[in-house]
């Protein structure tokens, strides 16, 4: 909201009014509070699952294939230090080379299938 409507909403009454400077899109992604016809229409956030598996560029395919499976899943997100996706290990990848840094496997880099173009 704009400065000038915090200030209306002031001298209306309201106690508490904050100009949220992040932006509509940052109160969305943290999941707070809406209203209007929207509101009630799922977003991306209330569906996806949370429980995942994520693993980092430097982890070994042997190490990350043990996790995935003793955590009952058959794929893995590959995402760098700041959590950005940066691919996906699908079963059949995890059984590659257990030796190799996911980073020397070549393909979560991208889309997680070699040959493929994102």
């Amino acid at each position: 909201m704009s400065p000038r409507a915090a200030w209306r909403l002031e001298s209306m009454g309201f106690a508490d009014v904050y100009d949220y400077v992040a932006g509509k899109l940052d109160w969305l992604a943290a999941g707070l509070a809406t209203e209007g016809s929207n509101a009630r229409q799922p977003r991306a956030g209330d569906v996806a699952r949370g429980d995942v598996p994520t693993r980092g560029l430097d982890e070994r395919l042997g190490e990350v294939a043990g996790r995935v499976r003793a955590a009952e899943w058959d794929a893995c997100v590959v995402v760098n230090n700041q959590r950005v996706v940066l691919g996906l290990l699908r079963a059949e990848e995890l059984e590659a080379d257990q030796d190799l840094r996911i980073d020397e496997h070549g393909t979560a880099g991208g889309n997680g299938r070699e040959g493929e173009s994102a």
